[in-house]
């Protein structure tokens, strides 16, 4: 009976996380999405019908009773929503279908001053733009908002890995070593040496005051760069120190220590970390970029505490197929003035606009070896690991999604916002409209794209599922 309410508990649990945290936030950002065409559009003058929450059968609402009034709905798949602008028709023929005389007729004088096909082209743009907008604000306020009040997690300027045959192996870094200065100034966090040297072209030598033992000592020596192509397919060059702070590593990707082969056999892995704790050993991650080859430069030197993995003893514990070089706690949040959290926010958003470009493209060339696409579940899954880890990493999680919403949004795919700007970009150019009949052909194709993408995407979180991949 015990087991049984365990299980149903868990149950109820995920479902919880899975199912009802993945459409409130996937609410959440849409319906800011939506609320943008709203804005913009009242602010034109432009009525509004209907503004839904969700599709479907609608459930319940209000409003929309009088003429010219909004209605506000709430419909039966709660999974994101929809704003009906008055008058989005052929502005060469303003014409609706009359649904009380069943007939095709002309807006009339009163409805023509307030129909979307009549504003000018730019307040058009605007009403079509506003939508990623002001998803694009919402994640810069909520990056902000996390970095200035809670804090950006951070991990502490300790070395607890190093990368054998990198610049900081060969300038003689250890594990253990605790950088407080890099070039005369104090060190919050390892972030900032990354900060500074991933960057660099060519990279530059800087001087780290260390502990080690409890002595002050200067090491001075410059990142190596590194060029390759990560299983995306995405092209990276960088600045590399080889100063390292490993999280949880997957036991399965281990499949050397200390020389000795664990490839598959993680039972054998786990097995030889527990009689090696607090041992300084070397693992090989075996790294494969897009064209399928062995990364050279993937071995590591670390040390696998005892008290960081007393639940490699434990079958039924979450963690059971990774084994920890820090402990899963050992981060702090660093609070971030307002102007070092926009910088923050708006870099991170810039790179990720630089990354899905080159991930669309490794794609596009058929460069791509990993699976780059995530279907509902996969979404699902990210959700509740988000919620499950804390506010901060939900905070997080809502301001990817939003952006990516915002950005999936302004391409130029008939059935996204970035299709009708494109519309309307070939009517500032030509002067004229594009007509309804080639823009339903070109919205058509761009479901079936669209369709395509989603099946690709889900088929692929469910292969992933069946073969336990993450």
């Amino acid at each position: 009976m015990d087991s049984f309410l365990t299980i149903l508990n868990a149950t109820a649990e995920n479902l919880f996380l899975y199912v009802f945290m993945f459409i409130v936030s996937l609410a959440i950002v849409i319906t800011v999405h939506e609320l943008g065409h709203y804005w913009m559009a009242r602010l034109f003058g432009v009525r509004i019908d209907e503004f839904a929450f969700g599709f479907g059968k609608e459930l319940f609402g209000f409003g929309g009773k009088k003429e010219g009034q909004t209605r506000w709905s709430y419909c039966l798949l709660p999974i994101g929503g929809y704003v009906k602008i008055f008058g989005d028709v052929d502005p060469k023929k303003p014409e609706l279908w009359d649904k009380e005389k069943q007939k095709v007729r002309p807006l009339t004088t009163e409805e023509l001053e307030v129909a979307y096909c009549t504003k000018p082209l730019w307040q058009r743009a605007l009403i079509v733009g506003a939508g990623p907008t002001i998803n694009i604000i919402l994640t810069l306020a909520l990056f902000i908002a996390t970095f200035t009040i809670i804090g950006q997690k951070s991990s502490f300027p300790v070395i607890n890995t190093i990368a054998l045959d990198t610049a900081a192996d060969r300038a003689g870094i250890k594990i253990g070593d605790k950088i407080t200065h890099m070039d005369g100034q104090p060190l919050r966090r390892l972030d900032d040496i990354y900060d500074k040297t991933w960057y660099e072209d060519p990279p530059e030598p800087h001087t780290y005051t260390i502990i080690r033992d409890g002595k002050e000592l200067e090491i001075t020596y410059s990142a190596f760069a590194v060029e390759y192509a990560n299983t995306k397919g995405i092209l990276n060059k960088h600045g590399q120190t080889g100063m390292v702070q490993l999280g949880p590593v997957k036991l399965k990707d281990i499949a050397e220590i200390n020389g000795q082969s664990f490839k598959d056999n993680t039972d054998k892995a786990r097995e030889y970390i527990k009689n090696h704790y607090d041992e300084v050993v070397t693992i090989y991650l075996p790294y494969k970029d897009s064209e399928g080859e062995k990364e050279n430069k993937s071995l590591f030197r670390l040390i696998f505490p005892e008290s960081s993995n007393t639940h490699l003893n434990d079958p039924s514990h979450e963690k059971y197929m990774y084994a920890f070089v820090n402990p899963p706690e050992n981060y702090f949040y660093l609070k971030l003035g307002v102007y070092e959290a926009l910088s923050r926010a708006t870099f991170m958003m810039k790179e990720g606009v630089l990354n899905s470009y080159k991930m669309i493209k490794a794609v596009a060339v058929g460069t791509s070896n990993d699976r780059v696409l995530a279907g509902v579940a996969k979404v699902s899954e990210k959700t509740a690991n988000a919620v499950k880890t804390g506010v901060y990493e939900y905070l997080i999680f809502l301001a990817i999604l939003s952006f990516m919403i915002g950005f999936i949004n302004l391409l130029p795919i008939p059935v996204f916002d970035g299709g009708h700007l494109a519309f309307l970009a070939w009517e500032a150019v030509t002067g004229n409209p594009v007509s309804p009949r080639i823009q339903s052909i070109l919205i058509i194709i761009g479901l079936v794209f669209l369709l395509g993408i989603m099946i690709i995407a889900n088929v692929g979180d469910l292969i992933a599922l069946i073969n336990g991949d993450d």
